[in-house]
Parts: structure tokens; C-alpha cells; sequence
């Protein structure tokens, strides 16, 4: 990654700024797995970015993907994800951090009113994982993939409504650490 830092001058804006990429490159798709289209990384809302722009301190840094370093945008929770930064750098938010934030529970609750819409009858199957990288391969699955910030996050009343309508059994898909 390129990173590159100017002196923040005074009353300059300070709001992190994204330059998206207008489709990811195979390298990006790569990335997520086999399979992985530029249509699934829409649908989740992630985007690839050329480079973002952050005020840490007194510098204005601006951080540049490369083939062998891509940043991703998670845009619904302006969350930027640098998958190959250091542990503490990997996750950055910009956005509005919102309290029991469920990636992926917008696109099971679209798809769970669009099949109701259509008075089709079949089950859906959310699985809830702890790796974003295990996220397209749930979704070529043809399963929902969820994802909470962290461990100890409960479900909004809402978030169980849904999930308890829309299916008979939840998954859960752990990693595992001692393979």
C-alpha cells in the first residue's frame, strides 16, 4: 500500500473522502474467492476503492490500493477494510457507527419481502459467520451470509422478527483457529 501525508491546514475539511472503483478488478474479486462477481460485491454494497483520503492528527493521509494491497469499502456502515494491514489497522470507520449493525440482515430482509411479494414458498437460510472471507462463499452457497462487529452483539427486536420468519434454522459458521 501507498500512503501518502500533507499538514492539515486550518479550516480545511476534514471528512474522509472515497474514490470507488466503477467495477473491481479480477484481482479484488480474486480476493473474496472463486466465483465472486462484481454483481454479489453490489448487492452487499462493496466496493473496491483506488484510494481513500483520512485526517489522522495533523496530516491528512491518503491511503492507495495496489494489485498486491486492496482496500474495500463496505458503504452501507462506511466501514474501510484493508484486509492485509496489521490486525489493530485492518477495519476503519467512517461512517455513522451504528449500535447492533448486522451485515448482511438488509439483503436477507429485501429478499425475504420480495418472496413474500411474490407469494413464492421456500426457506431461506441465514448463517451466521465470523470471517468476512467466508461471506461469498456462503452467498454462491445460496445462503445468507451474517455478520455482527463483535461477539457479544445482541440481535435488535427487529433483526430476530426477520430472521425467525424467513427461516426454520439458523447456521452458524465458526473458524477454525487450531486446523
Amino acid at each position: 500500500m501507498k500512503i501518502e501525508k500533507e499538514l492539515l491546514l486550518p479550516g480545511e475539511d476534514t471528512s474522509a473522502t472515497f474514490n470507488i472503483k466503477s467495477e473491481m478488478s479480477a484481482g479484488d474479486l480474486a480476493f473474496w474467492g472463486l466465483g465472486v462477481t462484481d454483481e454479489m460485491c453490489r448487492k452487499y454494497s462493496i466496493s473496491s476503492l483506488v484510494d481513500y483520503s483520512a485526517v489522522h492528527g495533523d496530516f491528512r493521509c491518503r491511503y492507495f490500493s495496489t494489485k498486491d494491497y486492496p482496500i474495500f469499502l463496505f458503504m452501507e456502515e462506511g466501514k474501510v477494510y484493508m484486509p492485509f494491514a496489521e490486525r489493530d489497522y485492518r477495519f476503519r470507520f467512517y461512517g455513522r457507527v451504528r449500535d447492533n449493525y448486522l451485515f448482511g440482515f438488509e439483503q436477507l430482509k429485501r429478499d425475504y419481502e420480495e418472496m413474500i411479494r411474490k407469494g413464492e414458498k421456500r426457506v431461506l437460510t441465514p448463517v451466521f459467520c465470523d470471517s468476512l472471507k467466508d461471506v461469498f462463499l456462503l452467498v454462491r452457497a445460496g445462503l445468507y451470509p451474517l455478520y455482527k462487529r463483535s461477539e457479544t452483539q445482541k440481535l435488535t427486536e427487529e433483526q430476530k422478527d426477520i430472521i425467525s420468519k424467513c427461516a426454520r434454522n439458523t447456521l452458524e459458521l465458526f473458524e477454525s483457529k487450531n486446523v
